[in-house]
């Protein structure tokens, strides 16, 4: 069944947190930046990430889902400022335990995210972490939902765009997060609830006279 190997594959893959890399699917090294925080950063893939992938099956196997995205949303916010450097969203990431972070400009409305995707791409380019700013790689298209999107139409995006985290918000201001996790977490309570319901709904026995 794809959602039990789906659940087995993001088993060990904690919300927010690096999904773990398969070295042998991964073809270009770049050296490691100096800062703990671009260990796990340091490879890059030609096709889609193991991480892309989840999200294509969770669709796959997504019950329609009416619920607001804001529901199920991780409200802790952490943002990088736009004129941060690589090396400082880095530091972030890593002392947070992050995967992504919103970009926020001077007026503090957010101006897009940067993930594992986003970073290996830079690395992949060997630029400096030191000189360029976060503005420079954010991802601008498909950053961001409204708190009143649903689950699944959030999902379907995700899944289109081949995103890990997307941001909420309102009026231009950062409200929460979503990762695949959220969404797994989503079709975990639905398989635990089918069965409930269907015993809710079941007529009940009529006793022996």
């Amino acid at each position: 069944m794809r959602t039990s190997l789906l659940l087995i594959r993001m088993h060990a893959m904690d919300k927010q947190t690096f999904p773990a890399l398969n070295m042998e699917q991964w073809t270009t090294a770049v050296p490691a930046p100096e800062s703990a925080a671009g260990t796990a950063l340091d490879l890059v893939d030609d096709d889609p990430t193991p991480a892309s992938m989840m999200v294509e099956n969770v669709i796959d196997s997504m019950p329609a889902v009416s619920a607001p995205i804001s529901s199920i949303m991780d409200k802790t916010l952490w943002t990088a400022h736009a004129e941060d450097t690589i090396e400082q969203v880095e530091e972030i990431l890593s002392a947070q335990g992050l995967s992504s972070v919103p970009v926020v400009g001077s007026n503090g409305a957010i101006v897009g995210m940067i993930g594992i995707q986003e970073l290996a791409q830079f690395h992949s380019e060997k630029k400096n972490a030191k000189v360029v700013r976060a503005w420079e790689i954010s991802r601008i298209k498909a950053f961001e939902v409204s708190p009143a999107d649903t689950v699944e139409d959030v999902a379907k995006l995700m899944a289109d765009h081949k995103i890990e985290n997307i941001a909420v918000t309102e009026f231009s201001r950062l409200q929460g997060v979503v990762s695949t996790q959220d969404l797994v977490q989503v079709i975990l309570k639905e398989m635990t609830d089918e069965p409930t319901a269907a015993g809710t709904n079941a007529a009940p026995e009529t006793a022996a006279k």
